[in-house]
């Protein structure tokens, strides 16, 4: 078991490969077969985050973690790895199947002397990680993609990390699906500040929740999310 754990070290620590060739060698070839499913002339990406439970104290990106799924058997808290998996759907639509693109560890960072906040690495969020590798394949692929993430990517710097648009296609390389949280909210421009009165311009006017527009779907507000 000692010498099988040896070779293992050597081969993840070896210069004879690169995994950012090895990653697009595979990304090329899942393209290259034509079998993706598109809708509107854009491929169809999934993508999640998955825990897994690590004990190694050595071990890369091992962190502590809360787990708030009612539909996983592990701990609510425990200690292990975040990754974050990109997957493309291929097929048809009425019989597809979710081929795995990427891999990658999304919390804790430690192992490679880096912190979240320090170093070289760039400070990006769990969630805007997941959009980034999608970006990133579809700018090295020239390929219009929609994401599919779960409620839990709904937030505003999902959104705004997807802002990458295609020159010769003139739109965003990635659109983002997702279903949106019941608290969602959004707000109507702020009324000018009284003059004589101390303190800033407001930033945020009337609050609007996102369901009310859908009650109202002719309404002014419902043009503003």
């Amino acid at each position: 078991m000692k010498t099988v754990i040896t070779a293992c070290s050597i081969f993840f620590r070896s210069k004879a490969y690169r995994y950012v060739a090895l990653l697009g060698a595979w990304q090329n070839f899942v393209v290259n077969q034509d079998k993706s499913v598109k809708v509107s002339e854009r491929a169809i990406l999934l993508g999640d985050h998955t825990s897994v439970v690590k004990d190694g104290r050595k071990m890369p990106g091992v962190v502590s973690m809360h787990e708030e799924s009612e539909t996983q058997s592990k701990p609510s808290y425990f200690r292990g790895q975040c990754w974050g998996a990109l997957g493309l759907l291929i097929g048809t639509l009425s019989a597809c199947f979710c081929c795995p693109l990427q891999l990658q560890i999304h919390q804790g960072f430690t192992h490679l002397g880096l912190t979240e906040t320090s170093g070289s690495l760039s400070q990006l969020k769990s969630t805007e990680r997941m959009v980034a590798m999608a970006v990133a394949f579809a700018e090295s692929h020239q390929c219009l993609c929609y994401l599919v993430l779960d409620a839990f990517f709904s937030a505003g710097s999902v959104f705004r990390a997807r802002d990458y648009y295609s020159i010769e296609h003139k739109k965003p390389w990635v659109e983002i699906l997702t279903k949106a949280k019941n608290n969602t909210v959004g707000y109507f421009p702020a009324p000018p500040k009284p003059a004589g009165r101390p303190g800033r311009q407001a930033f945020y006017g009337e609050k609007v929740h996102l369901q009310e527009c859908f009650d109202y779907p002719d309404s002014p507000s419902s043009g503003m999310f």
